[in-house]
């Protein structure tokens, strides 16, 4: 005759009943023991699969939260840190570039050259020290040289397209060349308060040129 089960409460074992009295009341006694074992291993497993479940979806939800939020301010902080570390960074190493060409003597490059001007120095410091960051990191300290006049050259580019900055001790001189065509200054100008934003500008105008209509 086959058993019948009262409840299917896992947290409890079940009733089980027996019809008919088994003959042997021992092996009545073995069976409702193993049905009282597996119900008892059921009911841990069960509980093992709801912790995990639980614990999944507050894992879940505690990242989808996070996520939801943003960065912590920490976060924004350190970033912030970080870019002022590099700019400050880049922006050193620039100027030691710049102050390295006050040890030129005349006649540095094996013929006549002038020995780079202090002025010249100063302001070309100066521009390092004030173009936007955006500018700034797109210099490297091999982009910056002396040239045979006095002045300090800052170029980047190429052969064919390229930007320049050429600072003396009182002036100036900036353009830019892209496909063939110049754009910029026929000559050098005074090194005035507002040359910083005037080649900020032009700089602007010559990576625009690299971006597709």
């Amino acid at each position: 005759m086959p058993l019948t089960i009262e409840s299917h409460n896992f947290v409890h074992p079940p009733q089980v009943y027996f019809p008919n009295a088994l003959p042997n009341a021992n092996l009545a006694s073995s069976v409702d023991i193993k049905l009282k074992s597996y119900w008892i291993k059921e009911a841990a497993r069960r509980v093992c699969i709801q912790f995990v479940e639980v614990n999944t979806f507050k894992r879940t939800h505690f990242s989808a939260s996070i996520k939801s939020q943003g960065p912590t301010a920490e976060v924004i902080a350190s970033a912030a840190q970080n870019a002022k570390v590099k700019e400050a960074a880049a922006r050193a190493a620039l100027s030691a570039r710049i102050r390295s060409y006050a040890n030129l003597q005349e006649g540095w490059d094996g013929y006549n050259a002038n020995a780079v001007h202090e002025s010249a120095i100063i302001n070309c410091e100066a521009l390092v020290n004030n173009l936007p960051f955006d500018i700034i990191d797109k210099f490297s300290i091999n982009d910056i040289y002396p040239t045979p006049n006095g002045t300090i050259t800052i170029e980047i580019g190429d052969s064919e397209n390229y930007f320049v900055i050429d600072t003396g001790k009182a002036q100036v001189l900036y353009y830019f060349r892209f496909e063939d065509n110049l754009k910029g200054l026929d000559e050098a100008v005074d090194f005035t308060a507002d040359v910083v934003e005037k080649i900020s500008e032009l700089f602007t105008e010559f990576q625009s040129c690299f971006t597709p209509a």
